[in-house]
């Protein structure tokens, strides 16, 4: 009950989310902040069907330093596709999750074990309240609008999210520019 709870919140929130996109500020609000502190927050938050589905979690930051970025737009994106990743992979599968810097850009990868996506659902990933044709085993489906709403946040920082090639499972690229404080 308790888990399926959290998913139905989780898709109001989105709904939510997504019904005051065009009311969100394009500015960032940037901060100084840990990327591992922000991950692992979220990974924390998904502890309950983590445990439930005995899921693997490895994660890898190779960062230097603190990152600059909109600390609340970041955790969104990571919630979304952490969320998702949870969600389609199968029991006792496994989930990488890192992030580096390349040159100027911070590189955030979340790969799942799961069954991935058809090509058919590749070019329309990012529309909003598209779910696709891929096998869900949960209660609750989802809103469709979790990838839209990384893909808007990822965009107000200047970065992107693509789907990157995978031999299993979805393996998710958000790009985003090193920012500064100054």
């Amino acid at each position: 009950l308790r888990d399926n709870s959290i998913r139905l919140q989780k898709m109001i929130e989105n709904l939510l989310n997504y019904t005051k996109m065009d009311a969100i500020q394009t500015n960032l609000n940037l901060a100084d902040f840990n990327f591992a502190d922000i991950s692992n927050k979220v990974i924390h938050a998904h502890a309950l069907s983590i445990r439930n589905k005995a899921l693997n979690i490895e994660t890898a930051y190779h960062l230097d330093k603190n990152i600059v970025a909109d600390e609340e737009k970041l955790t969104i994106i990571l919630d979304n596709l952490i969320s998702n990743a949870v969600k389609y992979t199968p029991n006792a599968g496994h989930i990488k999750i890192g992030a580096k810097q390349e040159k100027k850009w911070l590189i955030i990868e979340v790969q799942d074990s799961g069954p991935g996506l058809a090509k058919d659902d590749q070019n329309k990933l990012f529309d909003p309240f598209y779910q696709g044709d891929s096998v869900h085993n949960g209660l609750i489906n989802g809103s469709g609008l979790g990838l839209t709403i990384a893909k808007n946040l990822a965009e107000t920082h200047r970065g992107s999210i693509k789907l990157a090639p995978s031999d299993t499972g979805a393996h998710f690229v958000v790009q985003l520019p090193i920012l500064d404080l100054n």
